[in-house]
């Protein structure tokens, strides 16, 4: 019995390659990557996908229900940063809650430390105080960024000129 390997209604790249091609293609990726023979097709990213939302859902719920604002995006969070310590004890205990297990964590806290004099009319700030404040290490975009953006400029160029008229 075949094996259909994409929705044929919703893959323009399925729509143009039989079966037999998407399976030939499939075993050559396959015999060049072992480790993911009998895995792929299997729904396995699906069941991955499902215990890092129950994770997130639980992070999401730890901070909420304290009244601290958390941003999840994919699978990683940004918070405030005197609260790290507690995203990563959040972490701990709903990884272990949804997987049994205990993992590493990689969180990234790279900034520049920073102090300086504000004022203004803010109660508690009419004279000039001394605050620290914190700025993330700048990140070189890499060059497929730029390809991305330099295509994605052009097609809003064209997408212009195209509405336009």
């Amino acid at each position: 019995m075949q094996q259909q390997y994409f929705q044929p209604d919703a893959d323009k790249l399925g729509q143009c390659l039989t079966d037999l091609q998407l399976g030939a293609l499939l075993d050559a990726f396959t015999n060049k990557h072992p480790q993911f023979d009998g895995i792929l097709n299997t729904g396995q990213a699906l069941r991955l996908m499902n215990i890092d939302s129950q994770i997130a859902n639980l992070v999401i719920d730890h901070f909420t229900q304290k009244d601290i604002p958390v941003l999840c995006i994919h699978d990683s969070f940004i918070i405030q940063c005197d609260k790290e310590p507690e995203l990563r004890r959040a972490l701990d205990q709903a990884t272990h809650k949804v997987t049994n297990y205990t993992v590493d964590h990689d969180i990234k806290n790279e900034r520049h430390n920073h102090s300086g004099k504000v004022s203004g009319n803010i109660k508690g700030y009419e004279e000039p105080v001394v605050v620290a404040y914190h700025t993330p290490i700048r990140i070189e975009p890499v060059s497929q960024y730029h390809d991305r953006k330099t295509k994605f400029t052009k097609w809003l160029e064209l997408s212009g000129n195209y509405l336009s008229k």
